[in-house]
């Protein structure tokens, strides 16, 4: 009959209209986790270039460390140099004996010589001094050179951490 055709085409309208709602409403979720993908997929990008920042920093860190390394090998070369001459130093002075000025008067045969044995003394003491200046000094420089290093390795832990960190993110 026309009603119940009346009926069933109703029925089919409102079933065609609760397909075309749903559609969009699968649309509308598609086009929401589309937007979700999209800026996960920035995040994974910027995530990704702060793991290559940080690989370059740790590389640039692993490369200030062998740097202080070979500073701090240089620095105790120094130092030993320094103990050498300041040894040979003390020997001559030893050698000497460490006269009086009167002995080296005494023991010279003319002012011109007492002259030069006195410079002589003198030279070998001025010696003495400055190669322990020196030596203090470089003392210094390496410690605070094996400090740097501690801190550099401390700064490389750090940075290793936190690229660690952010790929365990990813």
């Amino acid at each position: 009959s026309l009603k119940d055709l009346q009926v069933q085409l109703n029925q089919a309208e409102q079933d065609a209209k609760r397909y075309r709602d749903l559609q969009s409403q699968e649309q509308n979720k598609a086009a929401t986790y589309d937007d979700q993908i999209k800026k996960t997929e920035i995040q994974i990008q910027s995530v990704q270039q702060q793991i290559q920042d940080t690989l370059r920093h740790i590389s640039a860190k692993e490369s200030d460390i062998t740097s202080t390394g070979q500073d701090i090998d240089a620095k105790k070369d120094q130092l030993v140099k320094l103990q050498q001459q300041q040894n040979e130093a003390i020997v001559a002075l030893y050698e000497l004996g460490n006269p009086s000025t009167l002995e080296v008067m005494a023991g010279a045969n003319t002012i011109s010589e007492y002259n030069d044995r006195a410079q002589y003394i003198e030279a070998i003491e001025r010696r003495i001094t400055s190669t322990i200046d020196q030596e203090t000094l470089a003392a210094k420089e390496l410690e605070d050179k094996k400090t740097a290093l501690e801190q550099q390795r401390a700064d490389l832990a750090a940075l290793k951490g936190e690229q660690e960190s952010k790929k365990a993110g990813l």
